[in-house]
């Protein structure tokens, strides 16, 4: 059945997406379309991994082998040590524990697949507003997919009471997103415990969405796999994410999925189905991505004893290097990491570059509420992330199909309303108004830009 969200941006999209319509425009205006809707990270990707990118490349074991359905075996052990290294109860996954697939959307819909093939009819119970990709995913993979939304004020997330009210005999899946898209909110941890909790004593399983998880200082937001384990349901609980939104490489198409084993040997077949082989050359990028993100978590931001760092990165590439015999030129690459200086030089740069993308994320959203406070009503209380999701009073009375579009054509701006994050009806309803997700890892002048362009011509829209 068609995710209602999902066939409205697809209309969105149709027009103010369309290669040609942003030709047009962008030649009537001199100047390229200004999008603060995209849900995408515009600033520059961390300087390390590009390095890695480059230097994997000549290494034919990623470049030159098919990895198998899967993906590649130095992806699933670089995000299976990540995750041991920084978890605070002990927690122990391997390679076997993770799938690599071609981003999150495609990970979510070889989880639905499953599901549906074992459980034909099942129910999945998806938190709104929210990315729609996610209730695409599920729902053409053969799931009904039930919105909820929440009944009150102060928050726009629904509470975990609200979501179990809201199961039904057929639900098997719920949905969680962290932090939330289009909100920024996040489930605090004690509401997460309650969650799993309950997916343990209903035996359903919880599909985390944590591809922004990495957004904010390190080690602040929920770490889902410890609270599983603490709650005794590790094996009700399906991680993905990405470098997509974090790592601002949406076009590498990197992503993954952690999940308990006998689950993650099933969904590496199907995932083979759709791509045989994971985007191997990314391999190198995820290894050094993973390296670094742990090294400058356990040493203090980067800036900590270089004694710790190297602990941690002896031991990411001690268990890589089991696998050189079998992949060439895997020790040549690996022997960049076990040199002192370049390393700590990998693990500085990575922790400068994420402390100053926290900085502009912060400096971005105050400038856009401090500049528009008295235009925009923001929702929701955001944690995380770089999309806020808010309220545009002067434009509630408008339809917002029709508004998106005109402003495009007119002005050259791109928004994504929230017809998008959520059934119009049902939102209409619950949160009545015109809404739109802006999203702020961009350019600053770029970002008031649009916000000024979309606020005049609201203000002459139907005039």
């Amino acid at each position: 059945m068609p995710y209602a969200p999902y066939e409205f941006m697809l209309r969105i999209d149709a027009v103010n997406y369309d290669p040609h319509e942003e030709r047009r425009v962008s030649a009537r205006l001199g100047r390229a379309p200004i999008n603060i809707s995209s849900g995408v990270n515009f600033l520059p990707p961390p300087p390390p991994l590009l390095a890695a990118f480059r230097r994997g490349l000549r290494a034919p074991t990623f470049r030159s082998q098919y990895d198998g359905p899967h993906g590649h075996i130095i992806s699933r052990t670089a995000v299976s040590m990540y995750e041991c290294a920084v978890s605070e109860r002990g927690l122990v996954i391997d390679d076997h524990n993770v799938v690599v697939t071609t981003g999150v959307s495609m990970a979510m819909h070889v989880l639905g697949v499953h599901l549906a093939a074992r459980m034909p009819g099942a129910e999945v119970l998806v938190p709104a507003p929210t990315f729609p990709l996610a209730g695409a995913a599920l729902a053409a993979a053969g799931l009904r997919v039930r919105e909820v939304l929440h009944d009150g004020d102060g928050r726009l997330l629904p509470t975990p009471e609200e979501l179990m009210r809201a199961a039904s005999r057929g639900t098997r899946l719920l949905f969680l997103n962290l932090f939330n898209n289009p909100t920024g909110e996040c489930y605090p941890e004690a509401e997460l415990a309650t969650l799993l909790a309950w997916a343990r004593e209903d035996d359903l399983l919880v599909l985390v969405d944590k591809v922004s998880v990495d957004l904010v200082e390190p080690g602040t937001a929920p770490n889902v796999l410890d609270i599983a384990c603490a709650a005794g349901a590790l094996d009700h609980v399906v991680v993905v994410s990405s470098l997509s939104k974090e790592r601002a490489l949406p076009g590498l198409r990197i992503g993954w999925m952690i999940a308990p084993r006998p689950l993650a040997e099933e969904l590496g077949r199907i995932n083979g189905l759709a791509c045989m082989s994971s985007v191997g050359a990314c391999a190198s990028l995820l290894f050094v991505d993973m390296l670094c993100r742990a090294a400058a978590r356990l040493g203090a931001g980067g800036a900590g004893p270089a004694a710790s760092q190297a602990a941690v990165a002896e031991r990411f590439v001690a268990r890589a290097a089991r696998w050189a015999p079998l992949a060439p030129g895997l020790g040549d690459f690996l022997d960049a990491y076990r040199d002192p200086d370049r390393l700590a030089r990998a693990v500085r740069g990575f922790a400068s570059w994420h402390r100053t993308l926290l900085a502009t994320l912060d400096r971005n959203l105050a400038a856009l509420t401090r500049t528009f406070d008295q235009e925009i009503v923001l929702g929701g209380a955001r944690s995380g992330g770089f999309n806020v999701f808010v309220r545009v009073p002067r434009l509630d009375a408008v339809d917002p199909y029709a508004f998106a579009v005109r402003l495009f054509r007119r002005h050259g701006v791109q928004i994504l309303p929230g017809p998008s994050f959520a059934d119009a009806d049902a939102l209409r309803r619950r949160r009545p108004g015109f809404w739109t997700r802006i999203s702020f890892a961009m350019e600053l002048e770029a970002l008031i830009d649009g916000m000024a362009k979309m606020l005049r011509f609201a203000g002459e829209y139907g005039a």
